[in-house]
């Protein structure tokens, strides 16, 4: 991550639009093709409500990437936490698995086994998680953008 000012300027385009999640899509409304970055587009302190997306450029149309809360926020954070662990886990995996092809051995089948129970075991909890976190974001969608109400009226009310 560049720290200073001349960092950023010899980025190329491509690493500087990477490092602000810059994307390009096009416009459901008006067919208009533009790069984005989602913004807050609402918050609440009192519910630590936060709905996040981004406004089309040439219609004003709303687009909101994510709903959240503190609750989904904090499962965000542990699905990370258990995706970083399944990360390591590979990377260990292939060091164990280098350490027996650099000295001309074969890997032993429980060593094999024993990997591949741990990583297809991480790997069903991080898509347990992913469903419980999708799952969790679409009641919050339910019940503060489908329906009429403050949340609702105020993110869609920026639209020109």
């Amino acid at each position: 991550m560049p720290v200073n000012f001349k960092e950023v300027l010899e980025m190329s385009r491509l690493e500087r639009e990477k490092m602000h999640h810059q994307i390009e899509v096009v416009c459901d409304n008006c067919a208009t093709k533009l790069k984005v970055m989602t913004k807050e587009l609402y918050y609440d302190s009192k519910t630590k409500l936060r709905v996040e997306g981004f406004e089309c450029k040439h219609c004003g149309a709303v687009y909101v990437t994510v709903i959240s809360d503190n609750k989904l926020r904090a499962m965000i954070n542990r699905l990370q936490e258990k995706q970083a662990e399944l990360q390591r886990a590979v990377k260990s995996q292939g060091n164990d698995y280098q350490y027996y092809d650099m000295n001309n051995r074969s890997i032993p089948q429980d060593v094999v086994k024993r990997w591949q129970t741990k990583i297809v075991k991480l790997k069903k909890e991080v898509d347990s998680m992913i469903d419980r976190n999708k799952s969790y974001e679409l009641l919050l969608r339910e019940k503060y953008l489908l329906k009429e109400g403050k949340v609702r009226d105020y993110v869609y009310s920026r639209t020109k």
